[in-house]
């Protein structure tokens, strides 16, 4: 209650002095503060009593990429699939008139989804930065402020790569302390409250970027100022407070969220004001992918916002933690590794299916499949890769260097996924996950992390050719819907191209006097022990250089 009662405060405070734009006596304010935190508290702000509704409007940011769209008509034929219900809106943002126009036309099949357009998002007119997730602070904002845009009910923001397992709950389940969770209708929630996924690294990052948080309020805040306004109606002096307050802890508990972000309209809009200026601060210090979440955590903060994390509705991140325990991080894993070991196996059949809720220990509502899923390589983050084993390996972006491979060997362009030209995605083998099961070689985190990999591209790459194959059939006359295409990680792709560039070994160069063995062997020596992957690079390296030298 007290959080809540906090929250409200804060709230009308950043209200106020939102609209006091004149040199208003304190009498007045003392008596409009009263009135209106009266009407604020009586209305079942604290309590979530009163809500003028509970309905979700879903809505979905994209650019105009060929990459965007192909996951947007993905997520959409999946909605389909799964029977979801309701409406979806979708922002499509850029300056091309006529790839927008026909990004929504393409759309215009699933009478579901509402498109809006928009100019290109992603560049800051007033710095001319740009960043890919501009857009979706920049967007929300304008659409909140449409007639489009809902004036009550609640907003849920998902990206294009998320695949639903089955419908949305109409209870959201909710991770208490301890790991246990609890349902929680959203009349239930209070104001303030918003509904998140949880990233577990954000507290960390946090202090390790050591945001210089008075630098970002006067970025959002300091020309705002006005030299008549009262200092307690500060919007520089609130968000130096309410910044003020934020540390490793306290963005781990109550900050440490990502999308999908469940929030009531009048909240986001509040939110929604700042968003935007705050990512443009964060920019200034941190030049990193994650910076619009770190902008999110400042815009919620400053206006007295904080979260409950979903328990084991989204499923991204398959690597366990050390520290975190197997689990890893997110509770999403525990009802994954449950049906694992209960024998449910999506290998062994490679069909699409929709999940039933089975309990405390689900499989999750939904997986956001932004991450590798790597049942081949040793390192899935390491410049130069090599596959340690023809297994398995899975990673959206990297679908485009597998066309660019196949495209360079066939003599053929593909565009992306929806090109009719294109083939579908190979699935994996259906032993799979036994496979790693029965890896006795593996540690028990590393063996965690590829059985759930082995799982989580055995749900995906089904439902993913289901939909490019049924959006394919709508859109070509002749679509190749061969299940060939493998993601090629980049750096695969460069050592293959690279390969393929290299001229013929006959070489007019002097014969080099450098003793390539010997530097191969001083080099070989401070490898970690154990590390093969590299040892088999310097070898075919130290090959490649002594042939050069004609020797």
């Amino acid at each position: 209650m007290g959080r809540n009662l906090r929250g409200t405060a804060v709230a009308f405070r950043y209200w106020l002095t939102t609209r006091l734009r004149r040199n208003v006596p304190l009498v007045v304010l003392a008596l409009v503060a009263t009135a209106v935190t009266v009407i604020f508290l009586c209305s079942g702000s604290t309590s979530g009593e009163g809500a003028a509704s509970d309905e979700v409007h879903p809505v979905m940011v994209s650019d105009c990429s060929d990459y965007q769209e192909w996951m947007t008509v993905v997520s959409l034929e999946n909605w389909v699939r799964v029977k979801q219900t309701g409406m979806l809106t979708i922002i499509i943002s850029c300056d091309d008139l006529e790839r927008r126009a026909a990004f929504a036309r393409g759309l215009a099949a699933y009478p579901f989804a509402t498109t809006v357009l928009m100019e290109d998002l992603n560049t800051d007119k007033q710095t001319g930065d740009r960043y890919l997730c501009y857009n979706r602070p920049a967007a929300i904002r304008r659409w909140l402020a449409s007639p489009e845009g809902p004036r009550d009910g609640w907003v849920l923001m998902i990206d294009a790569d998320m695949l639903l397992l089955r419908p949305f709950p109409a209870e959201w389940k909710v991770a208490k302390r301890g790991g246990s969770a609890t349902r929680m209708p959203l009349s239930a929630a209070p104001r303030g409250m918003v509904f998140s996924h949880r990233f577990n690294f954000l507290g960390k990052q946090w202090t390790h970027l050591k945001f210089d948080t008075a630098k970002l309020c006067n970025s959002v805040f300091g020309a705002r100022e006005e030299p008549f306004r009262p200092a307690a109606f500060s919007q520089l002096r609130l968000c130096m407070d309410q910044l003020g307050r934020l540390s490793e802890d306290t963005v781990s508990e109550f900050f440490s969220a990502g999308v999908p972000h469940l929030t009531r309209a009048q909240d986001l809009r509040l939110i929604s004001h700042t968003w935007f200026e705050f990512t443009r601060a964060i920019r200034e210090q941190y030049q990193g992918w994650t910076a619009e979440m770190f902008s999110w955590i400042c815009a919620t903060a400053f206006v007295g916002m904080h979260h409950a994390y979903l328990h084991a509705e989204v499923a991204t991140n398959p690597a366990p933690s050390k520290r975190l325990g197997a689990e890893g991080l997110e509770l999403s894993w525990a009802g994954v590794d449950e049906g694992i070991q209960a024998g449910r196996d999506p290998c062994a059949t490679l069909t699409p299916r929709v999940e039933e809720e089975r309990g405390q220990q689900d499989v999750p509502t939904l997986i956001h499949y932004c991450e590798s899923y790597n049942v081949s390589f040793s390192n899935a983050t390491s410049d130069i890769m090599m596959r340690e084993e023809q297994k398995y390996y899975f990673d959206k972006r990297d679908l485009h260097f597998g066309l660019k491979k196949l495209g360079m060997e066939t003599n053929k362009t593909f565009a992306e996924m929806l090109d009719c030209a294109a083939p579908l995605i190979q699935p994996p083998p259906r032993d799979l996950l036994a496979q790693e099961l029965a890896d006795g070689r593996l540690a028990t985190e590393e063996r965690l992390r590829k059985a759930r990999s082995a799982w989580t591209v055995c749900t995906i790459v089904p439902i993913l050719n289901t939909a490019l194959r049924t959006a394919k059939l709508r859109r070509c006359t002749a679509p190749n819907l061969q299940e060939t295409l493998l993601s090629v990680p980049r750096g695969e792709f460069n050592m293959w191209k690279f390969k393929l560039d290299l001229p013929p070994t006959t070489s007019t160069k002097p014969r080099s006097t450098m003793n390539w063995q010997e530097v191969y062997n001083r080099t070989k020596s401070r490898l970690r022990a154990g590390n093969a992957t590299r040892v088999a690079q310097l070898e075919a390296m130290a090959a490649s250089w002594a042939a050069e030298d004609g020797g």
